[in-house]
């Protein structure tokens, strides 16, 4: 089940929706960043922010965070005024934001070894923090995409099964497998769902308790 597809351009390279502001902004290799509004009958793109090359888009609280190629990081305005910017170690087009922390959270793919690092944002502002935080762990543990942290924060659960607390970036514990995809249920039952392949060419859809217990399993056909 779906709802009606929304048309955008040629050339986009990521989506980005902000709860925020109600909006939902579509990045374009080499036209700008462009914003939908849901409640518009018409759903039609309309101009946000003419900028040259864009790698990746996040909402993050009122603002939105746009990542160039050559890893700098700008927080643009609700109404399309760039606010601040910064350049970055390495950002991957997967970027996970915690409105709980100000905070986002990626896994850069060209630094070995790989760890989880999170910088410092302010959704209200836009401004940007002036270093960022890691992992201790080093080559320790091996991590991969996605990165997800839970609605309170407290907690950070990385694609090899590994968490984390979301502010000290400590190991936490680890789950039995990893995941291609998880999101930690927002009811305040601290539960976490994740979905990986079964090796076989089904999904397994897991469901975790709040002291990360595994409490349900159900096998689908096809790929994740």
């Amino acid at each position: 089940y779906h709802l009606n597809p929304i048309a955008v351009g040629q050339g986009v390279v990521a989506i980005a929706y902000s709860s925020a502001n109600d909006r939902l902004y579509t990045a374009y290799d080499r036209a700008g960043i462009r914003q939908i509004d849901p409640a518009d009958p018409s759903l039609a793109e309309q101009p946000f922010l003419a900028s040259g090359q864009t790698f990746t888009v996040q909402a993050v609280g009122s603002y939105v965070l746009e990542v160039t190629p050559g890893n700098v990081l700008r927080t643009i305005a609700p109404d399309g005024t760039p606010a601040y910017s910064t350049s970055s170690v390495s950002v991957p087009e997967e970027i996970t934001w915690s409105a709980a922390n100000s905070r986002i959270y990626y896994v850069p793919d060209s630094y070995a070894p790989r760890q989880i690092y999170a910088r410092q944002i302010d959704g209200s502002t836009g401004s940007l923090g002036s270093g960022y935080y890691q992992t201790p762990y080093g080559s320790s543990y091996v991590l991969a995409d996605p990165v997800r942290v839970s609605p309170d924060g407290s907690r950070m659960v990385e694609g090899s099964g590994h968490v984390y607390d979301g502010v000290s970036m400590q190991l936490l514990q680890t789950l039995p497998t990893g995941f291609d995809a998880a999101q930690w249920l927002d009811d305040g039952s601290g539960a976490l769902v994740t979905l990986r392949g079964d090796g076989a060419g089904g999904s397994i859809l897991e469901q975790w308790g709040p002291d990360l217990r595994l409490e349900a399993v159900q096998a689908f056909p096809g790929g994740p």
